[in-house]
């Protein structure tokens, strides 16, 4: 049996962390549909029995949108259960670069045995059709703020966790161009939600692009439709 490492995994006790988005009402948008069936404890039990029939030798917890006001608690809290569970091996840790802790909580995350990167999901526009080149959009990877922080992943010694759709893949360029000591690791393949044959079309040409960059690499992951079940042929 093919031996596998699950590179981006979640688990949660929602009895002992705070996760607004299964927590807040209404539910807050979700790209693969209702969030609602999610709001309930997901443990390495859970996570163990419903990766039974594969051979996963290891695994990386990705950080799940902790309560934003305490991002270490969340990582204090995955080497807690990696020490009694045996799982992950490694993880994603939270930081977000916009904020004047930046630098503090970077460090203080690297400090941390497991963590390997950071996860800070940049904004920007909803649909292509709104990208416009040279934009300065607060928080965006074209943001000053926002890169003021992100520089200090290079001294911390961390990979950066990028999730952001498509369109905002030049961005991406920029940046691995601009930092090219930071590993970028493109979660979910750059959100290719539409499958149409303009919109995929223009996928493909964005990540093109994005290939070209010798410190990118991208996760095969995240590639759900809305509202449909996962099938080899829709993916």
């Amino acid at each position: 049996m093919i031996a596998v490492i699950d590179a981006h995994h979640h688990i949660w006790d929602l009895d002992a962390n705070v996760h607004p988005w299964l927590r807040d009402e209404p539910p807050p948008p979700f790209r693969y549909g209702d969030s609602r069936p999610l709001r309930r404890n997901y443990l390495p039990a859970h996570y163990r029995a419903d990766a039974a029939g594969f051979n996963i030798v290891a695994t990386v917890y990705m950080e799940a949108e902790h309560d934003p006001a305490d991002p270490l608690r969340e990582t204090r809290w995955v080497h807690q259960i990696a020490e009694r569970d045996g799982l992950p091996q490694a993880m994603a840790a939270a930081a977000f670069f916009d904020r004047n802790d930046a630098r503090d909580i970077i460090f203080a995350q690297a400090a941390m045995p497991l963590v390997r990167s950071i996860r800070h999901k940049p904004r920007g526009v909803a649909r292509p059709q709104d990208y416009t080149t040279g934009h300065q959009i607060a928080g965006s990877m074209r943001c000053p703020r926002w890169r003021a922080g992100y520089r200090h992943l290079v001294d911390s010694g961390l990979h950066f966790e990028l999730q952001t759709p498509w369109w905002h893949l030049d961005d991406a360029c920029e940046l691995a161009a601009d930092f090219p000591d930071t590993l970028i690791i493109l979660n979910h393949l750059g959100l290719p939600a539409d499958r149409s044959p303009t919109a995929l079309k223009a996928w493909h040409a964005a990540m093109s692009r994005l290939a070209q960059a010798p410190n990118v690499r991208v996760k095969l992951s995240g590639i759900c439709v809305p509202g449909a079940r996962w099938t080899p042929e829709l993916n």
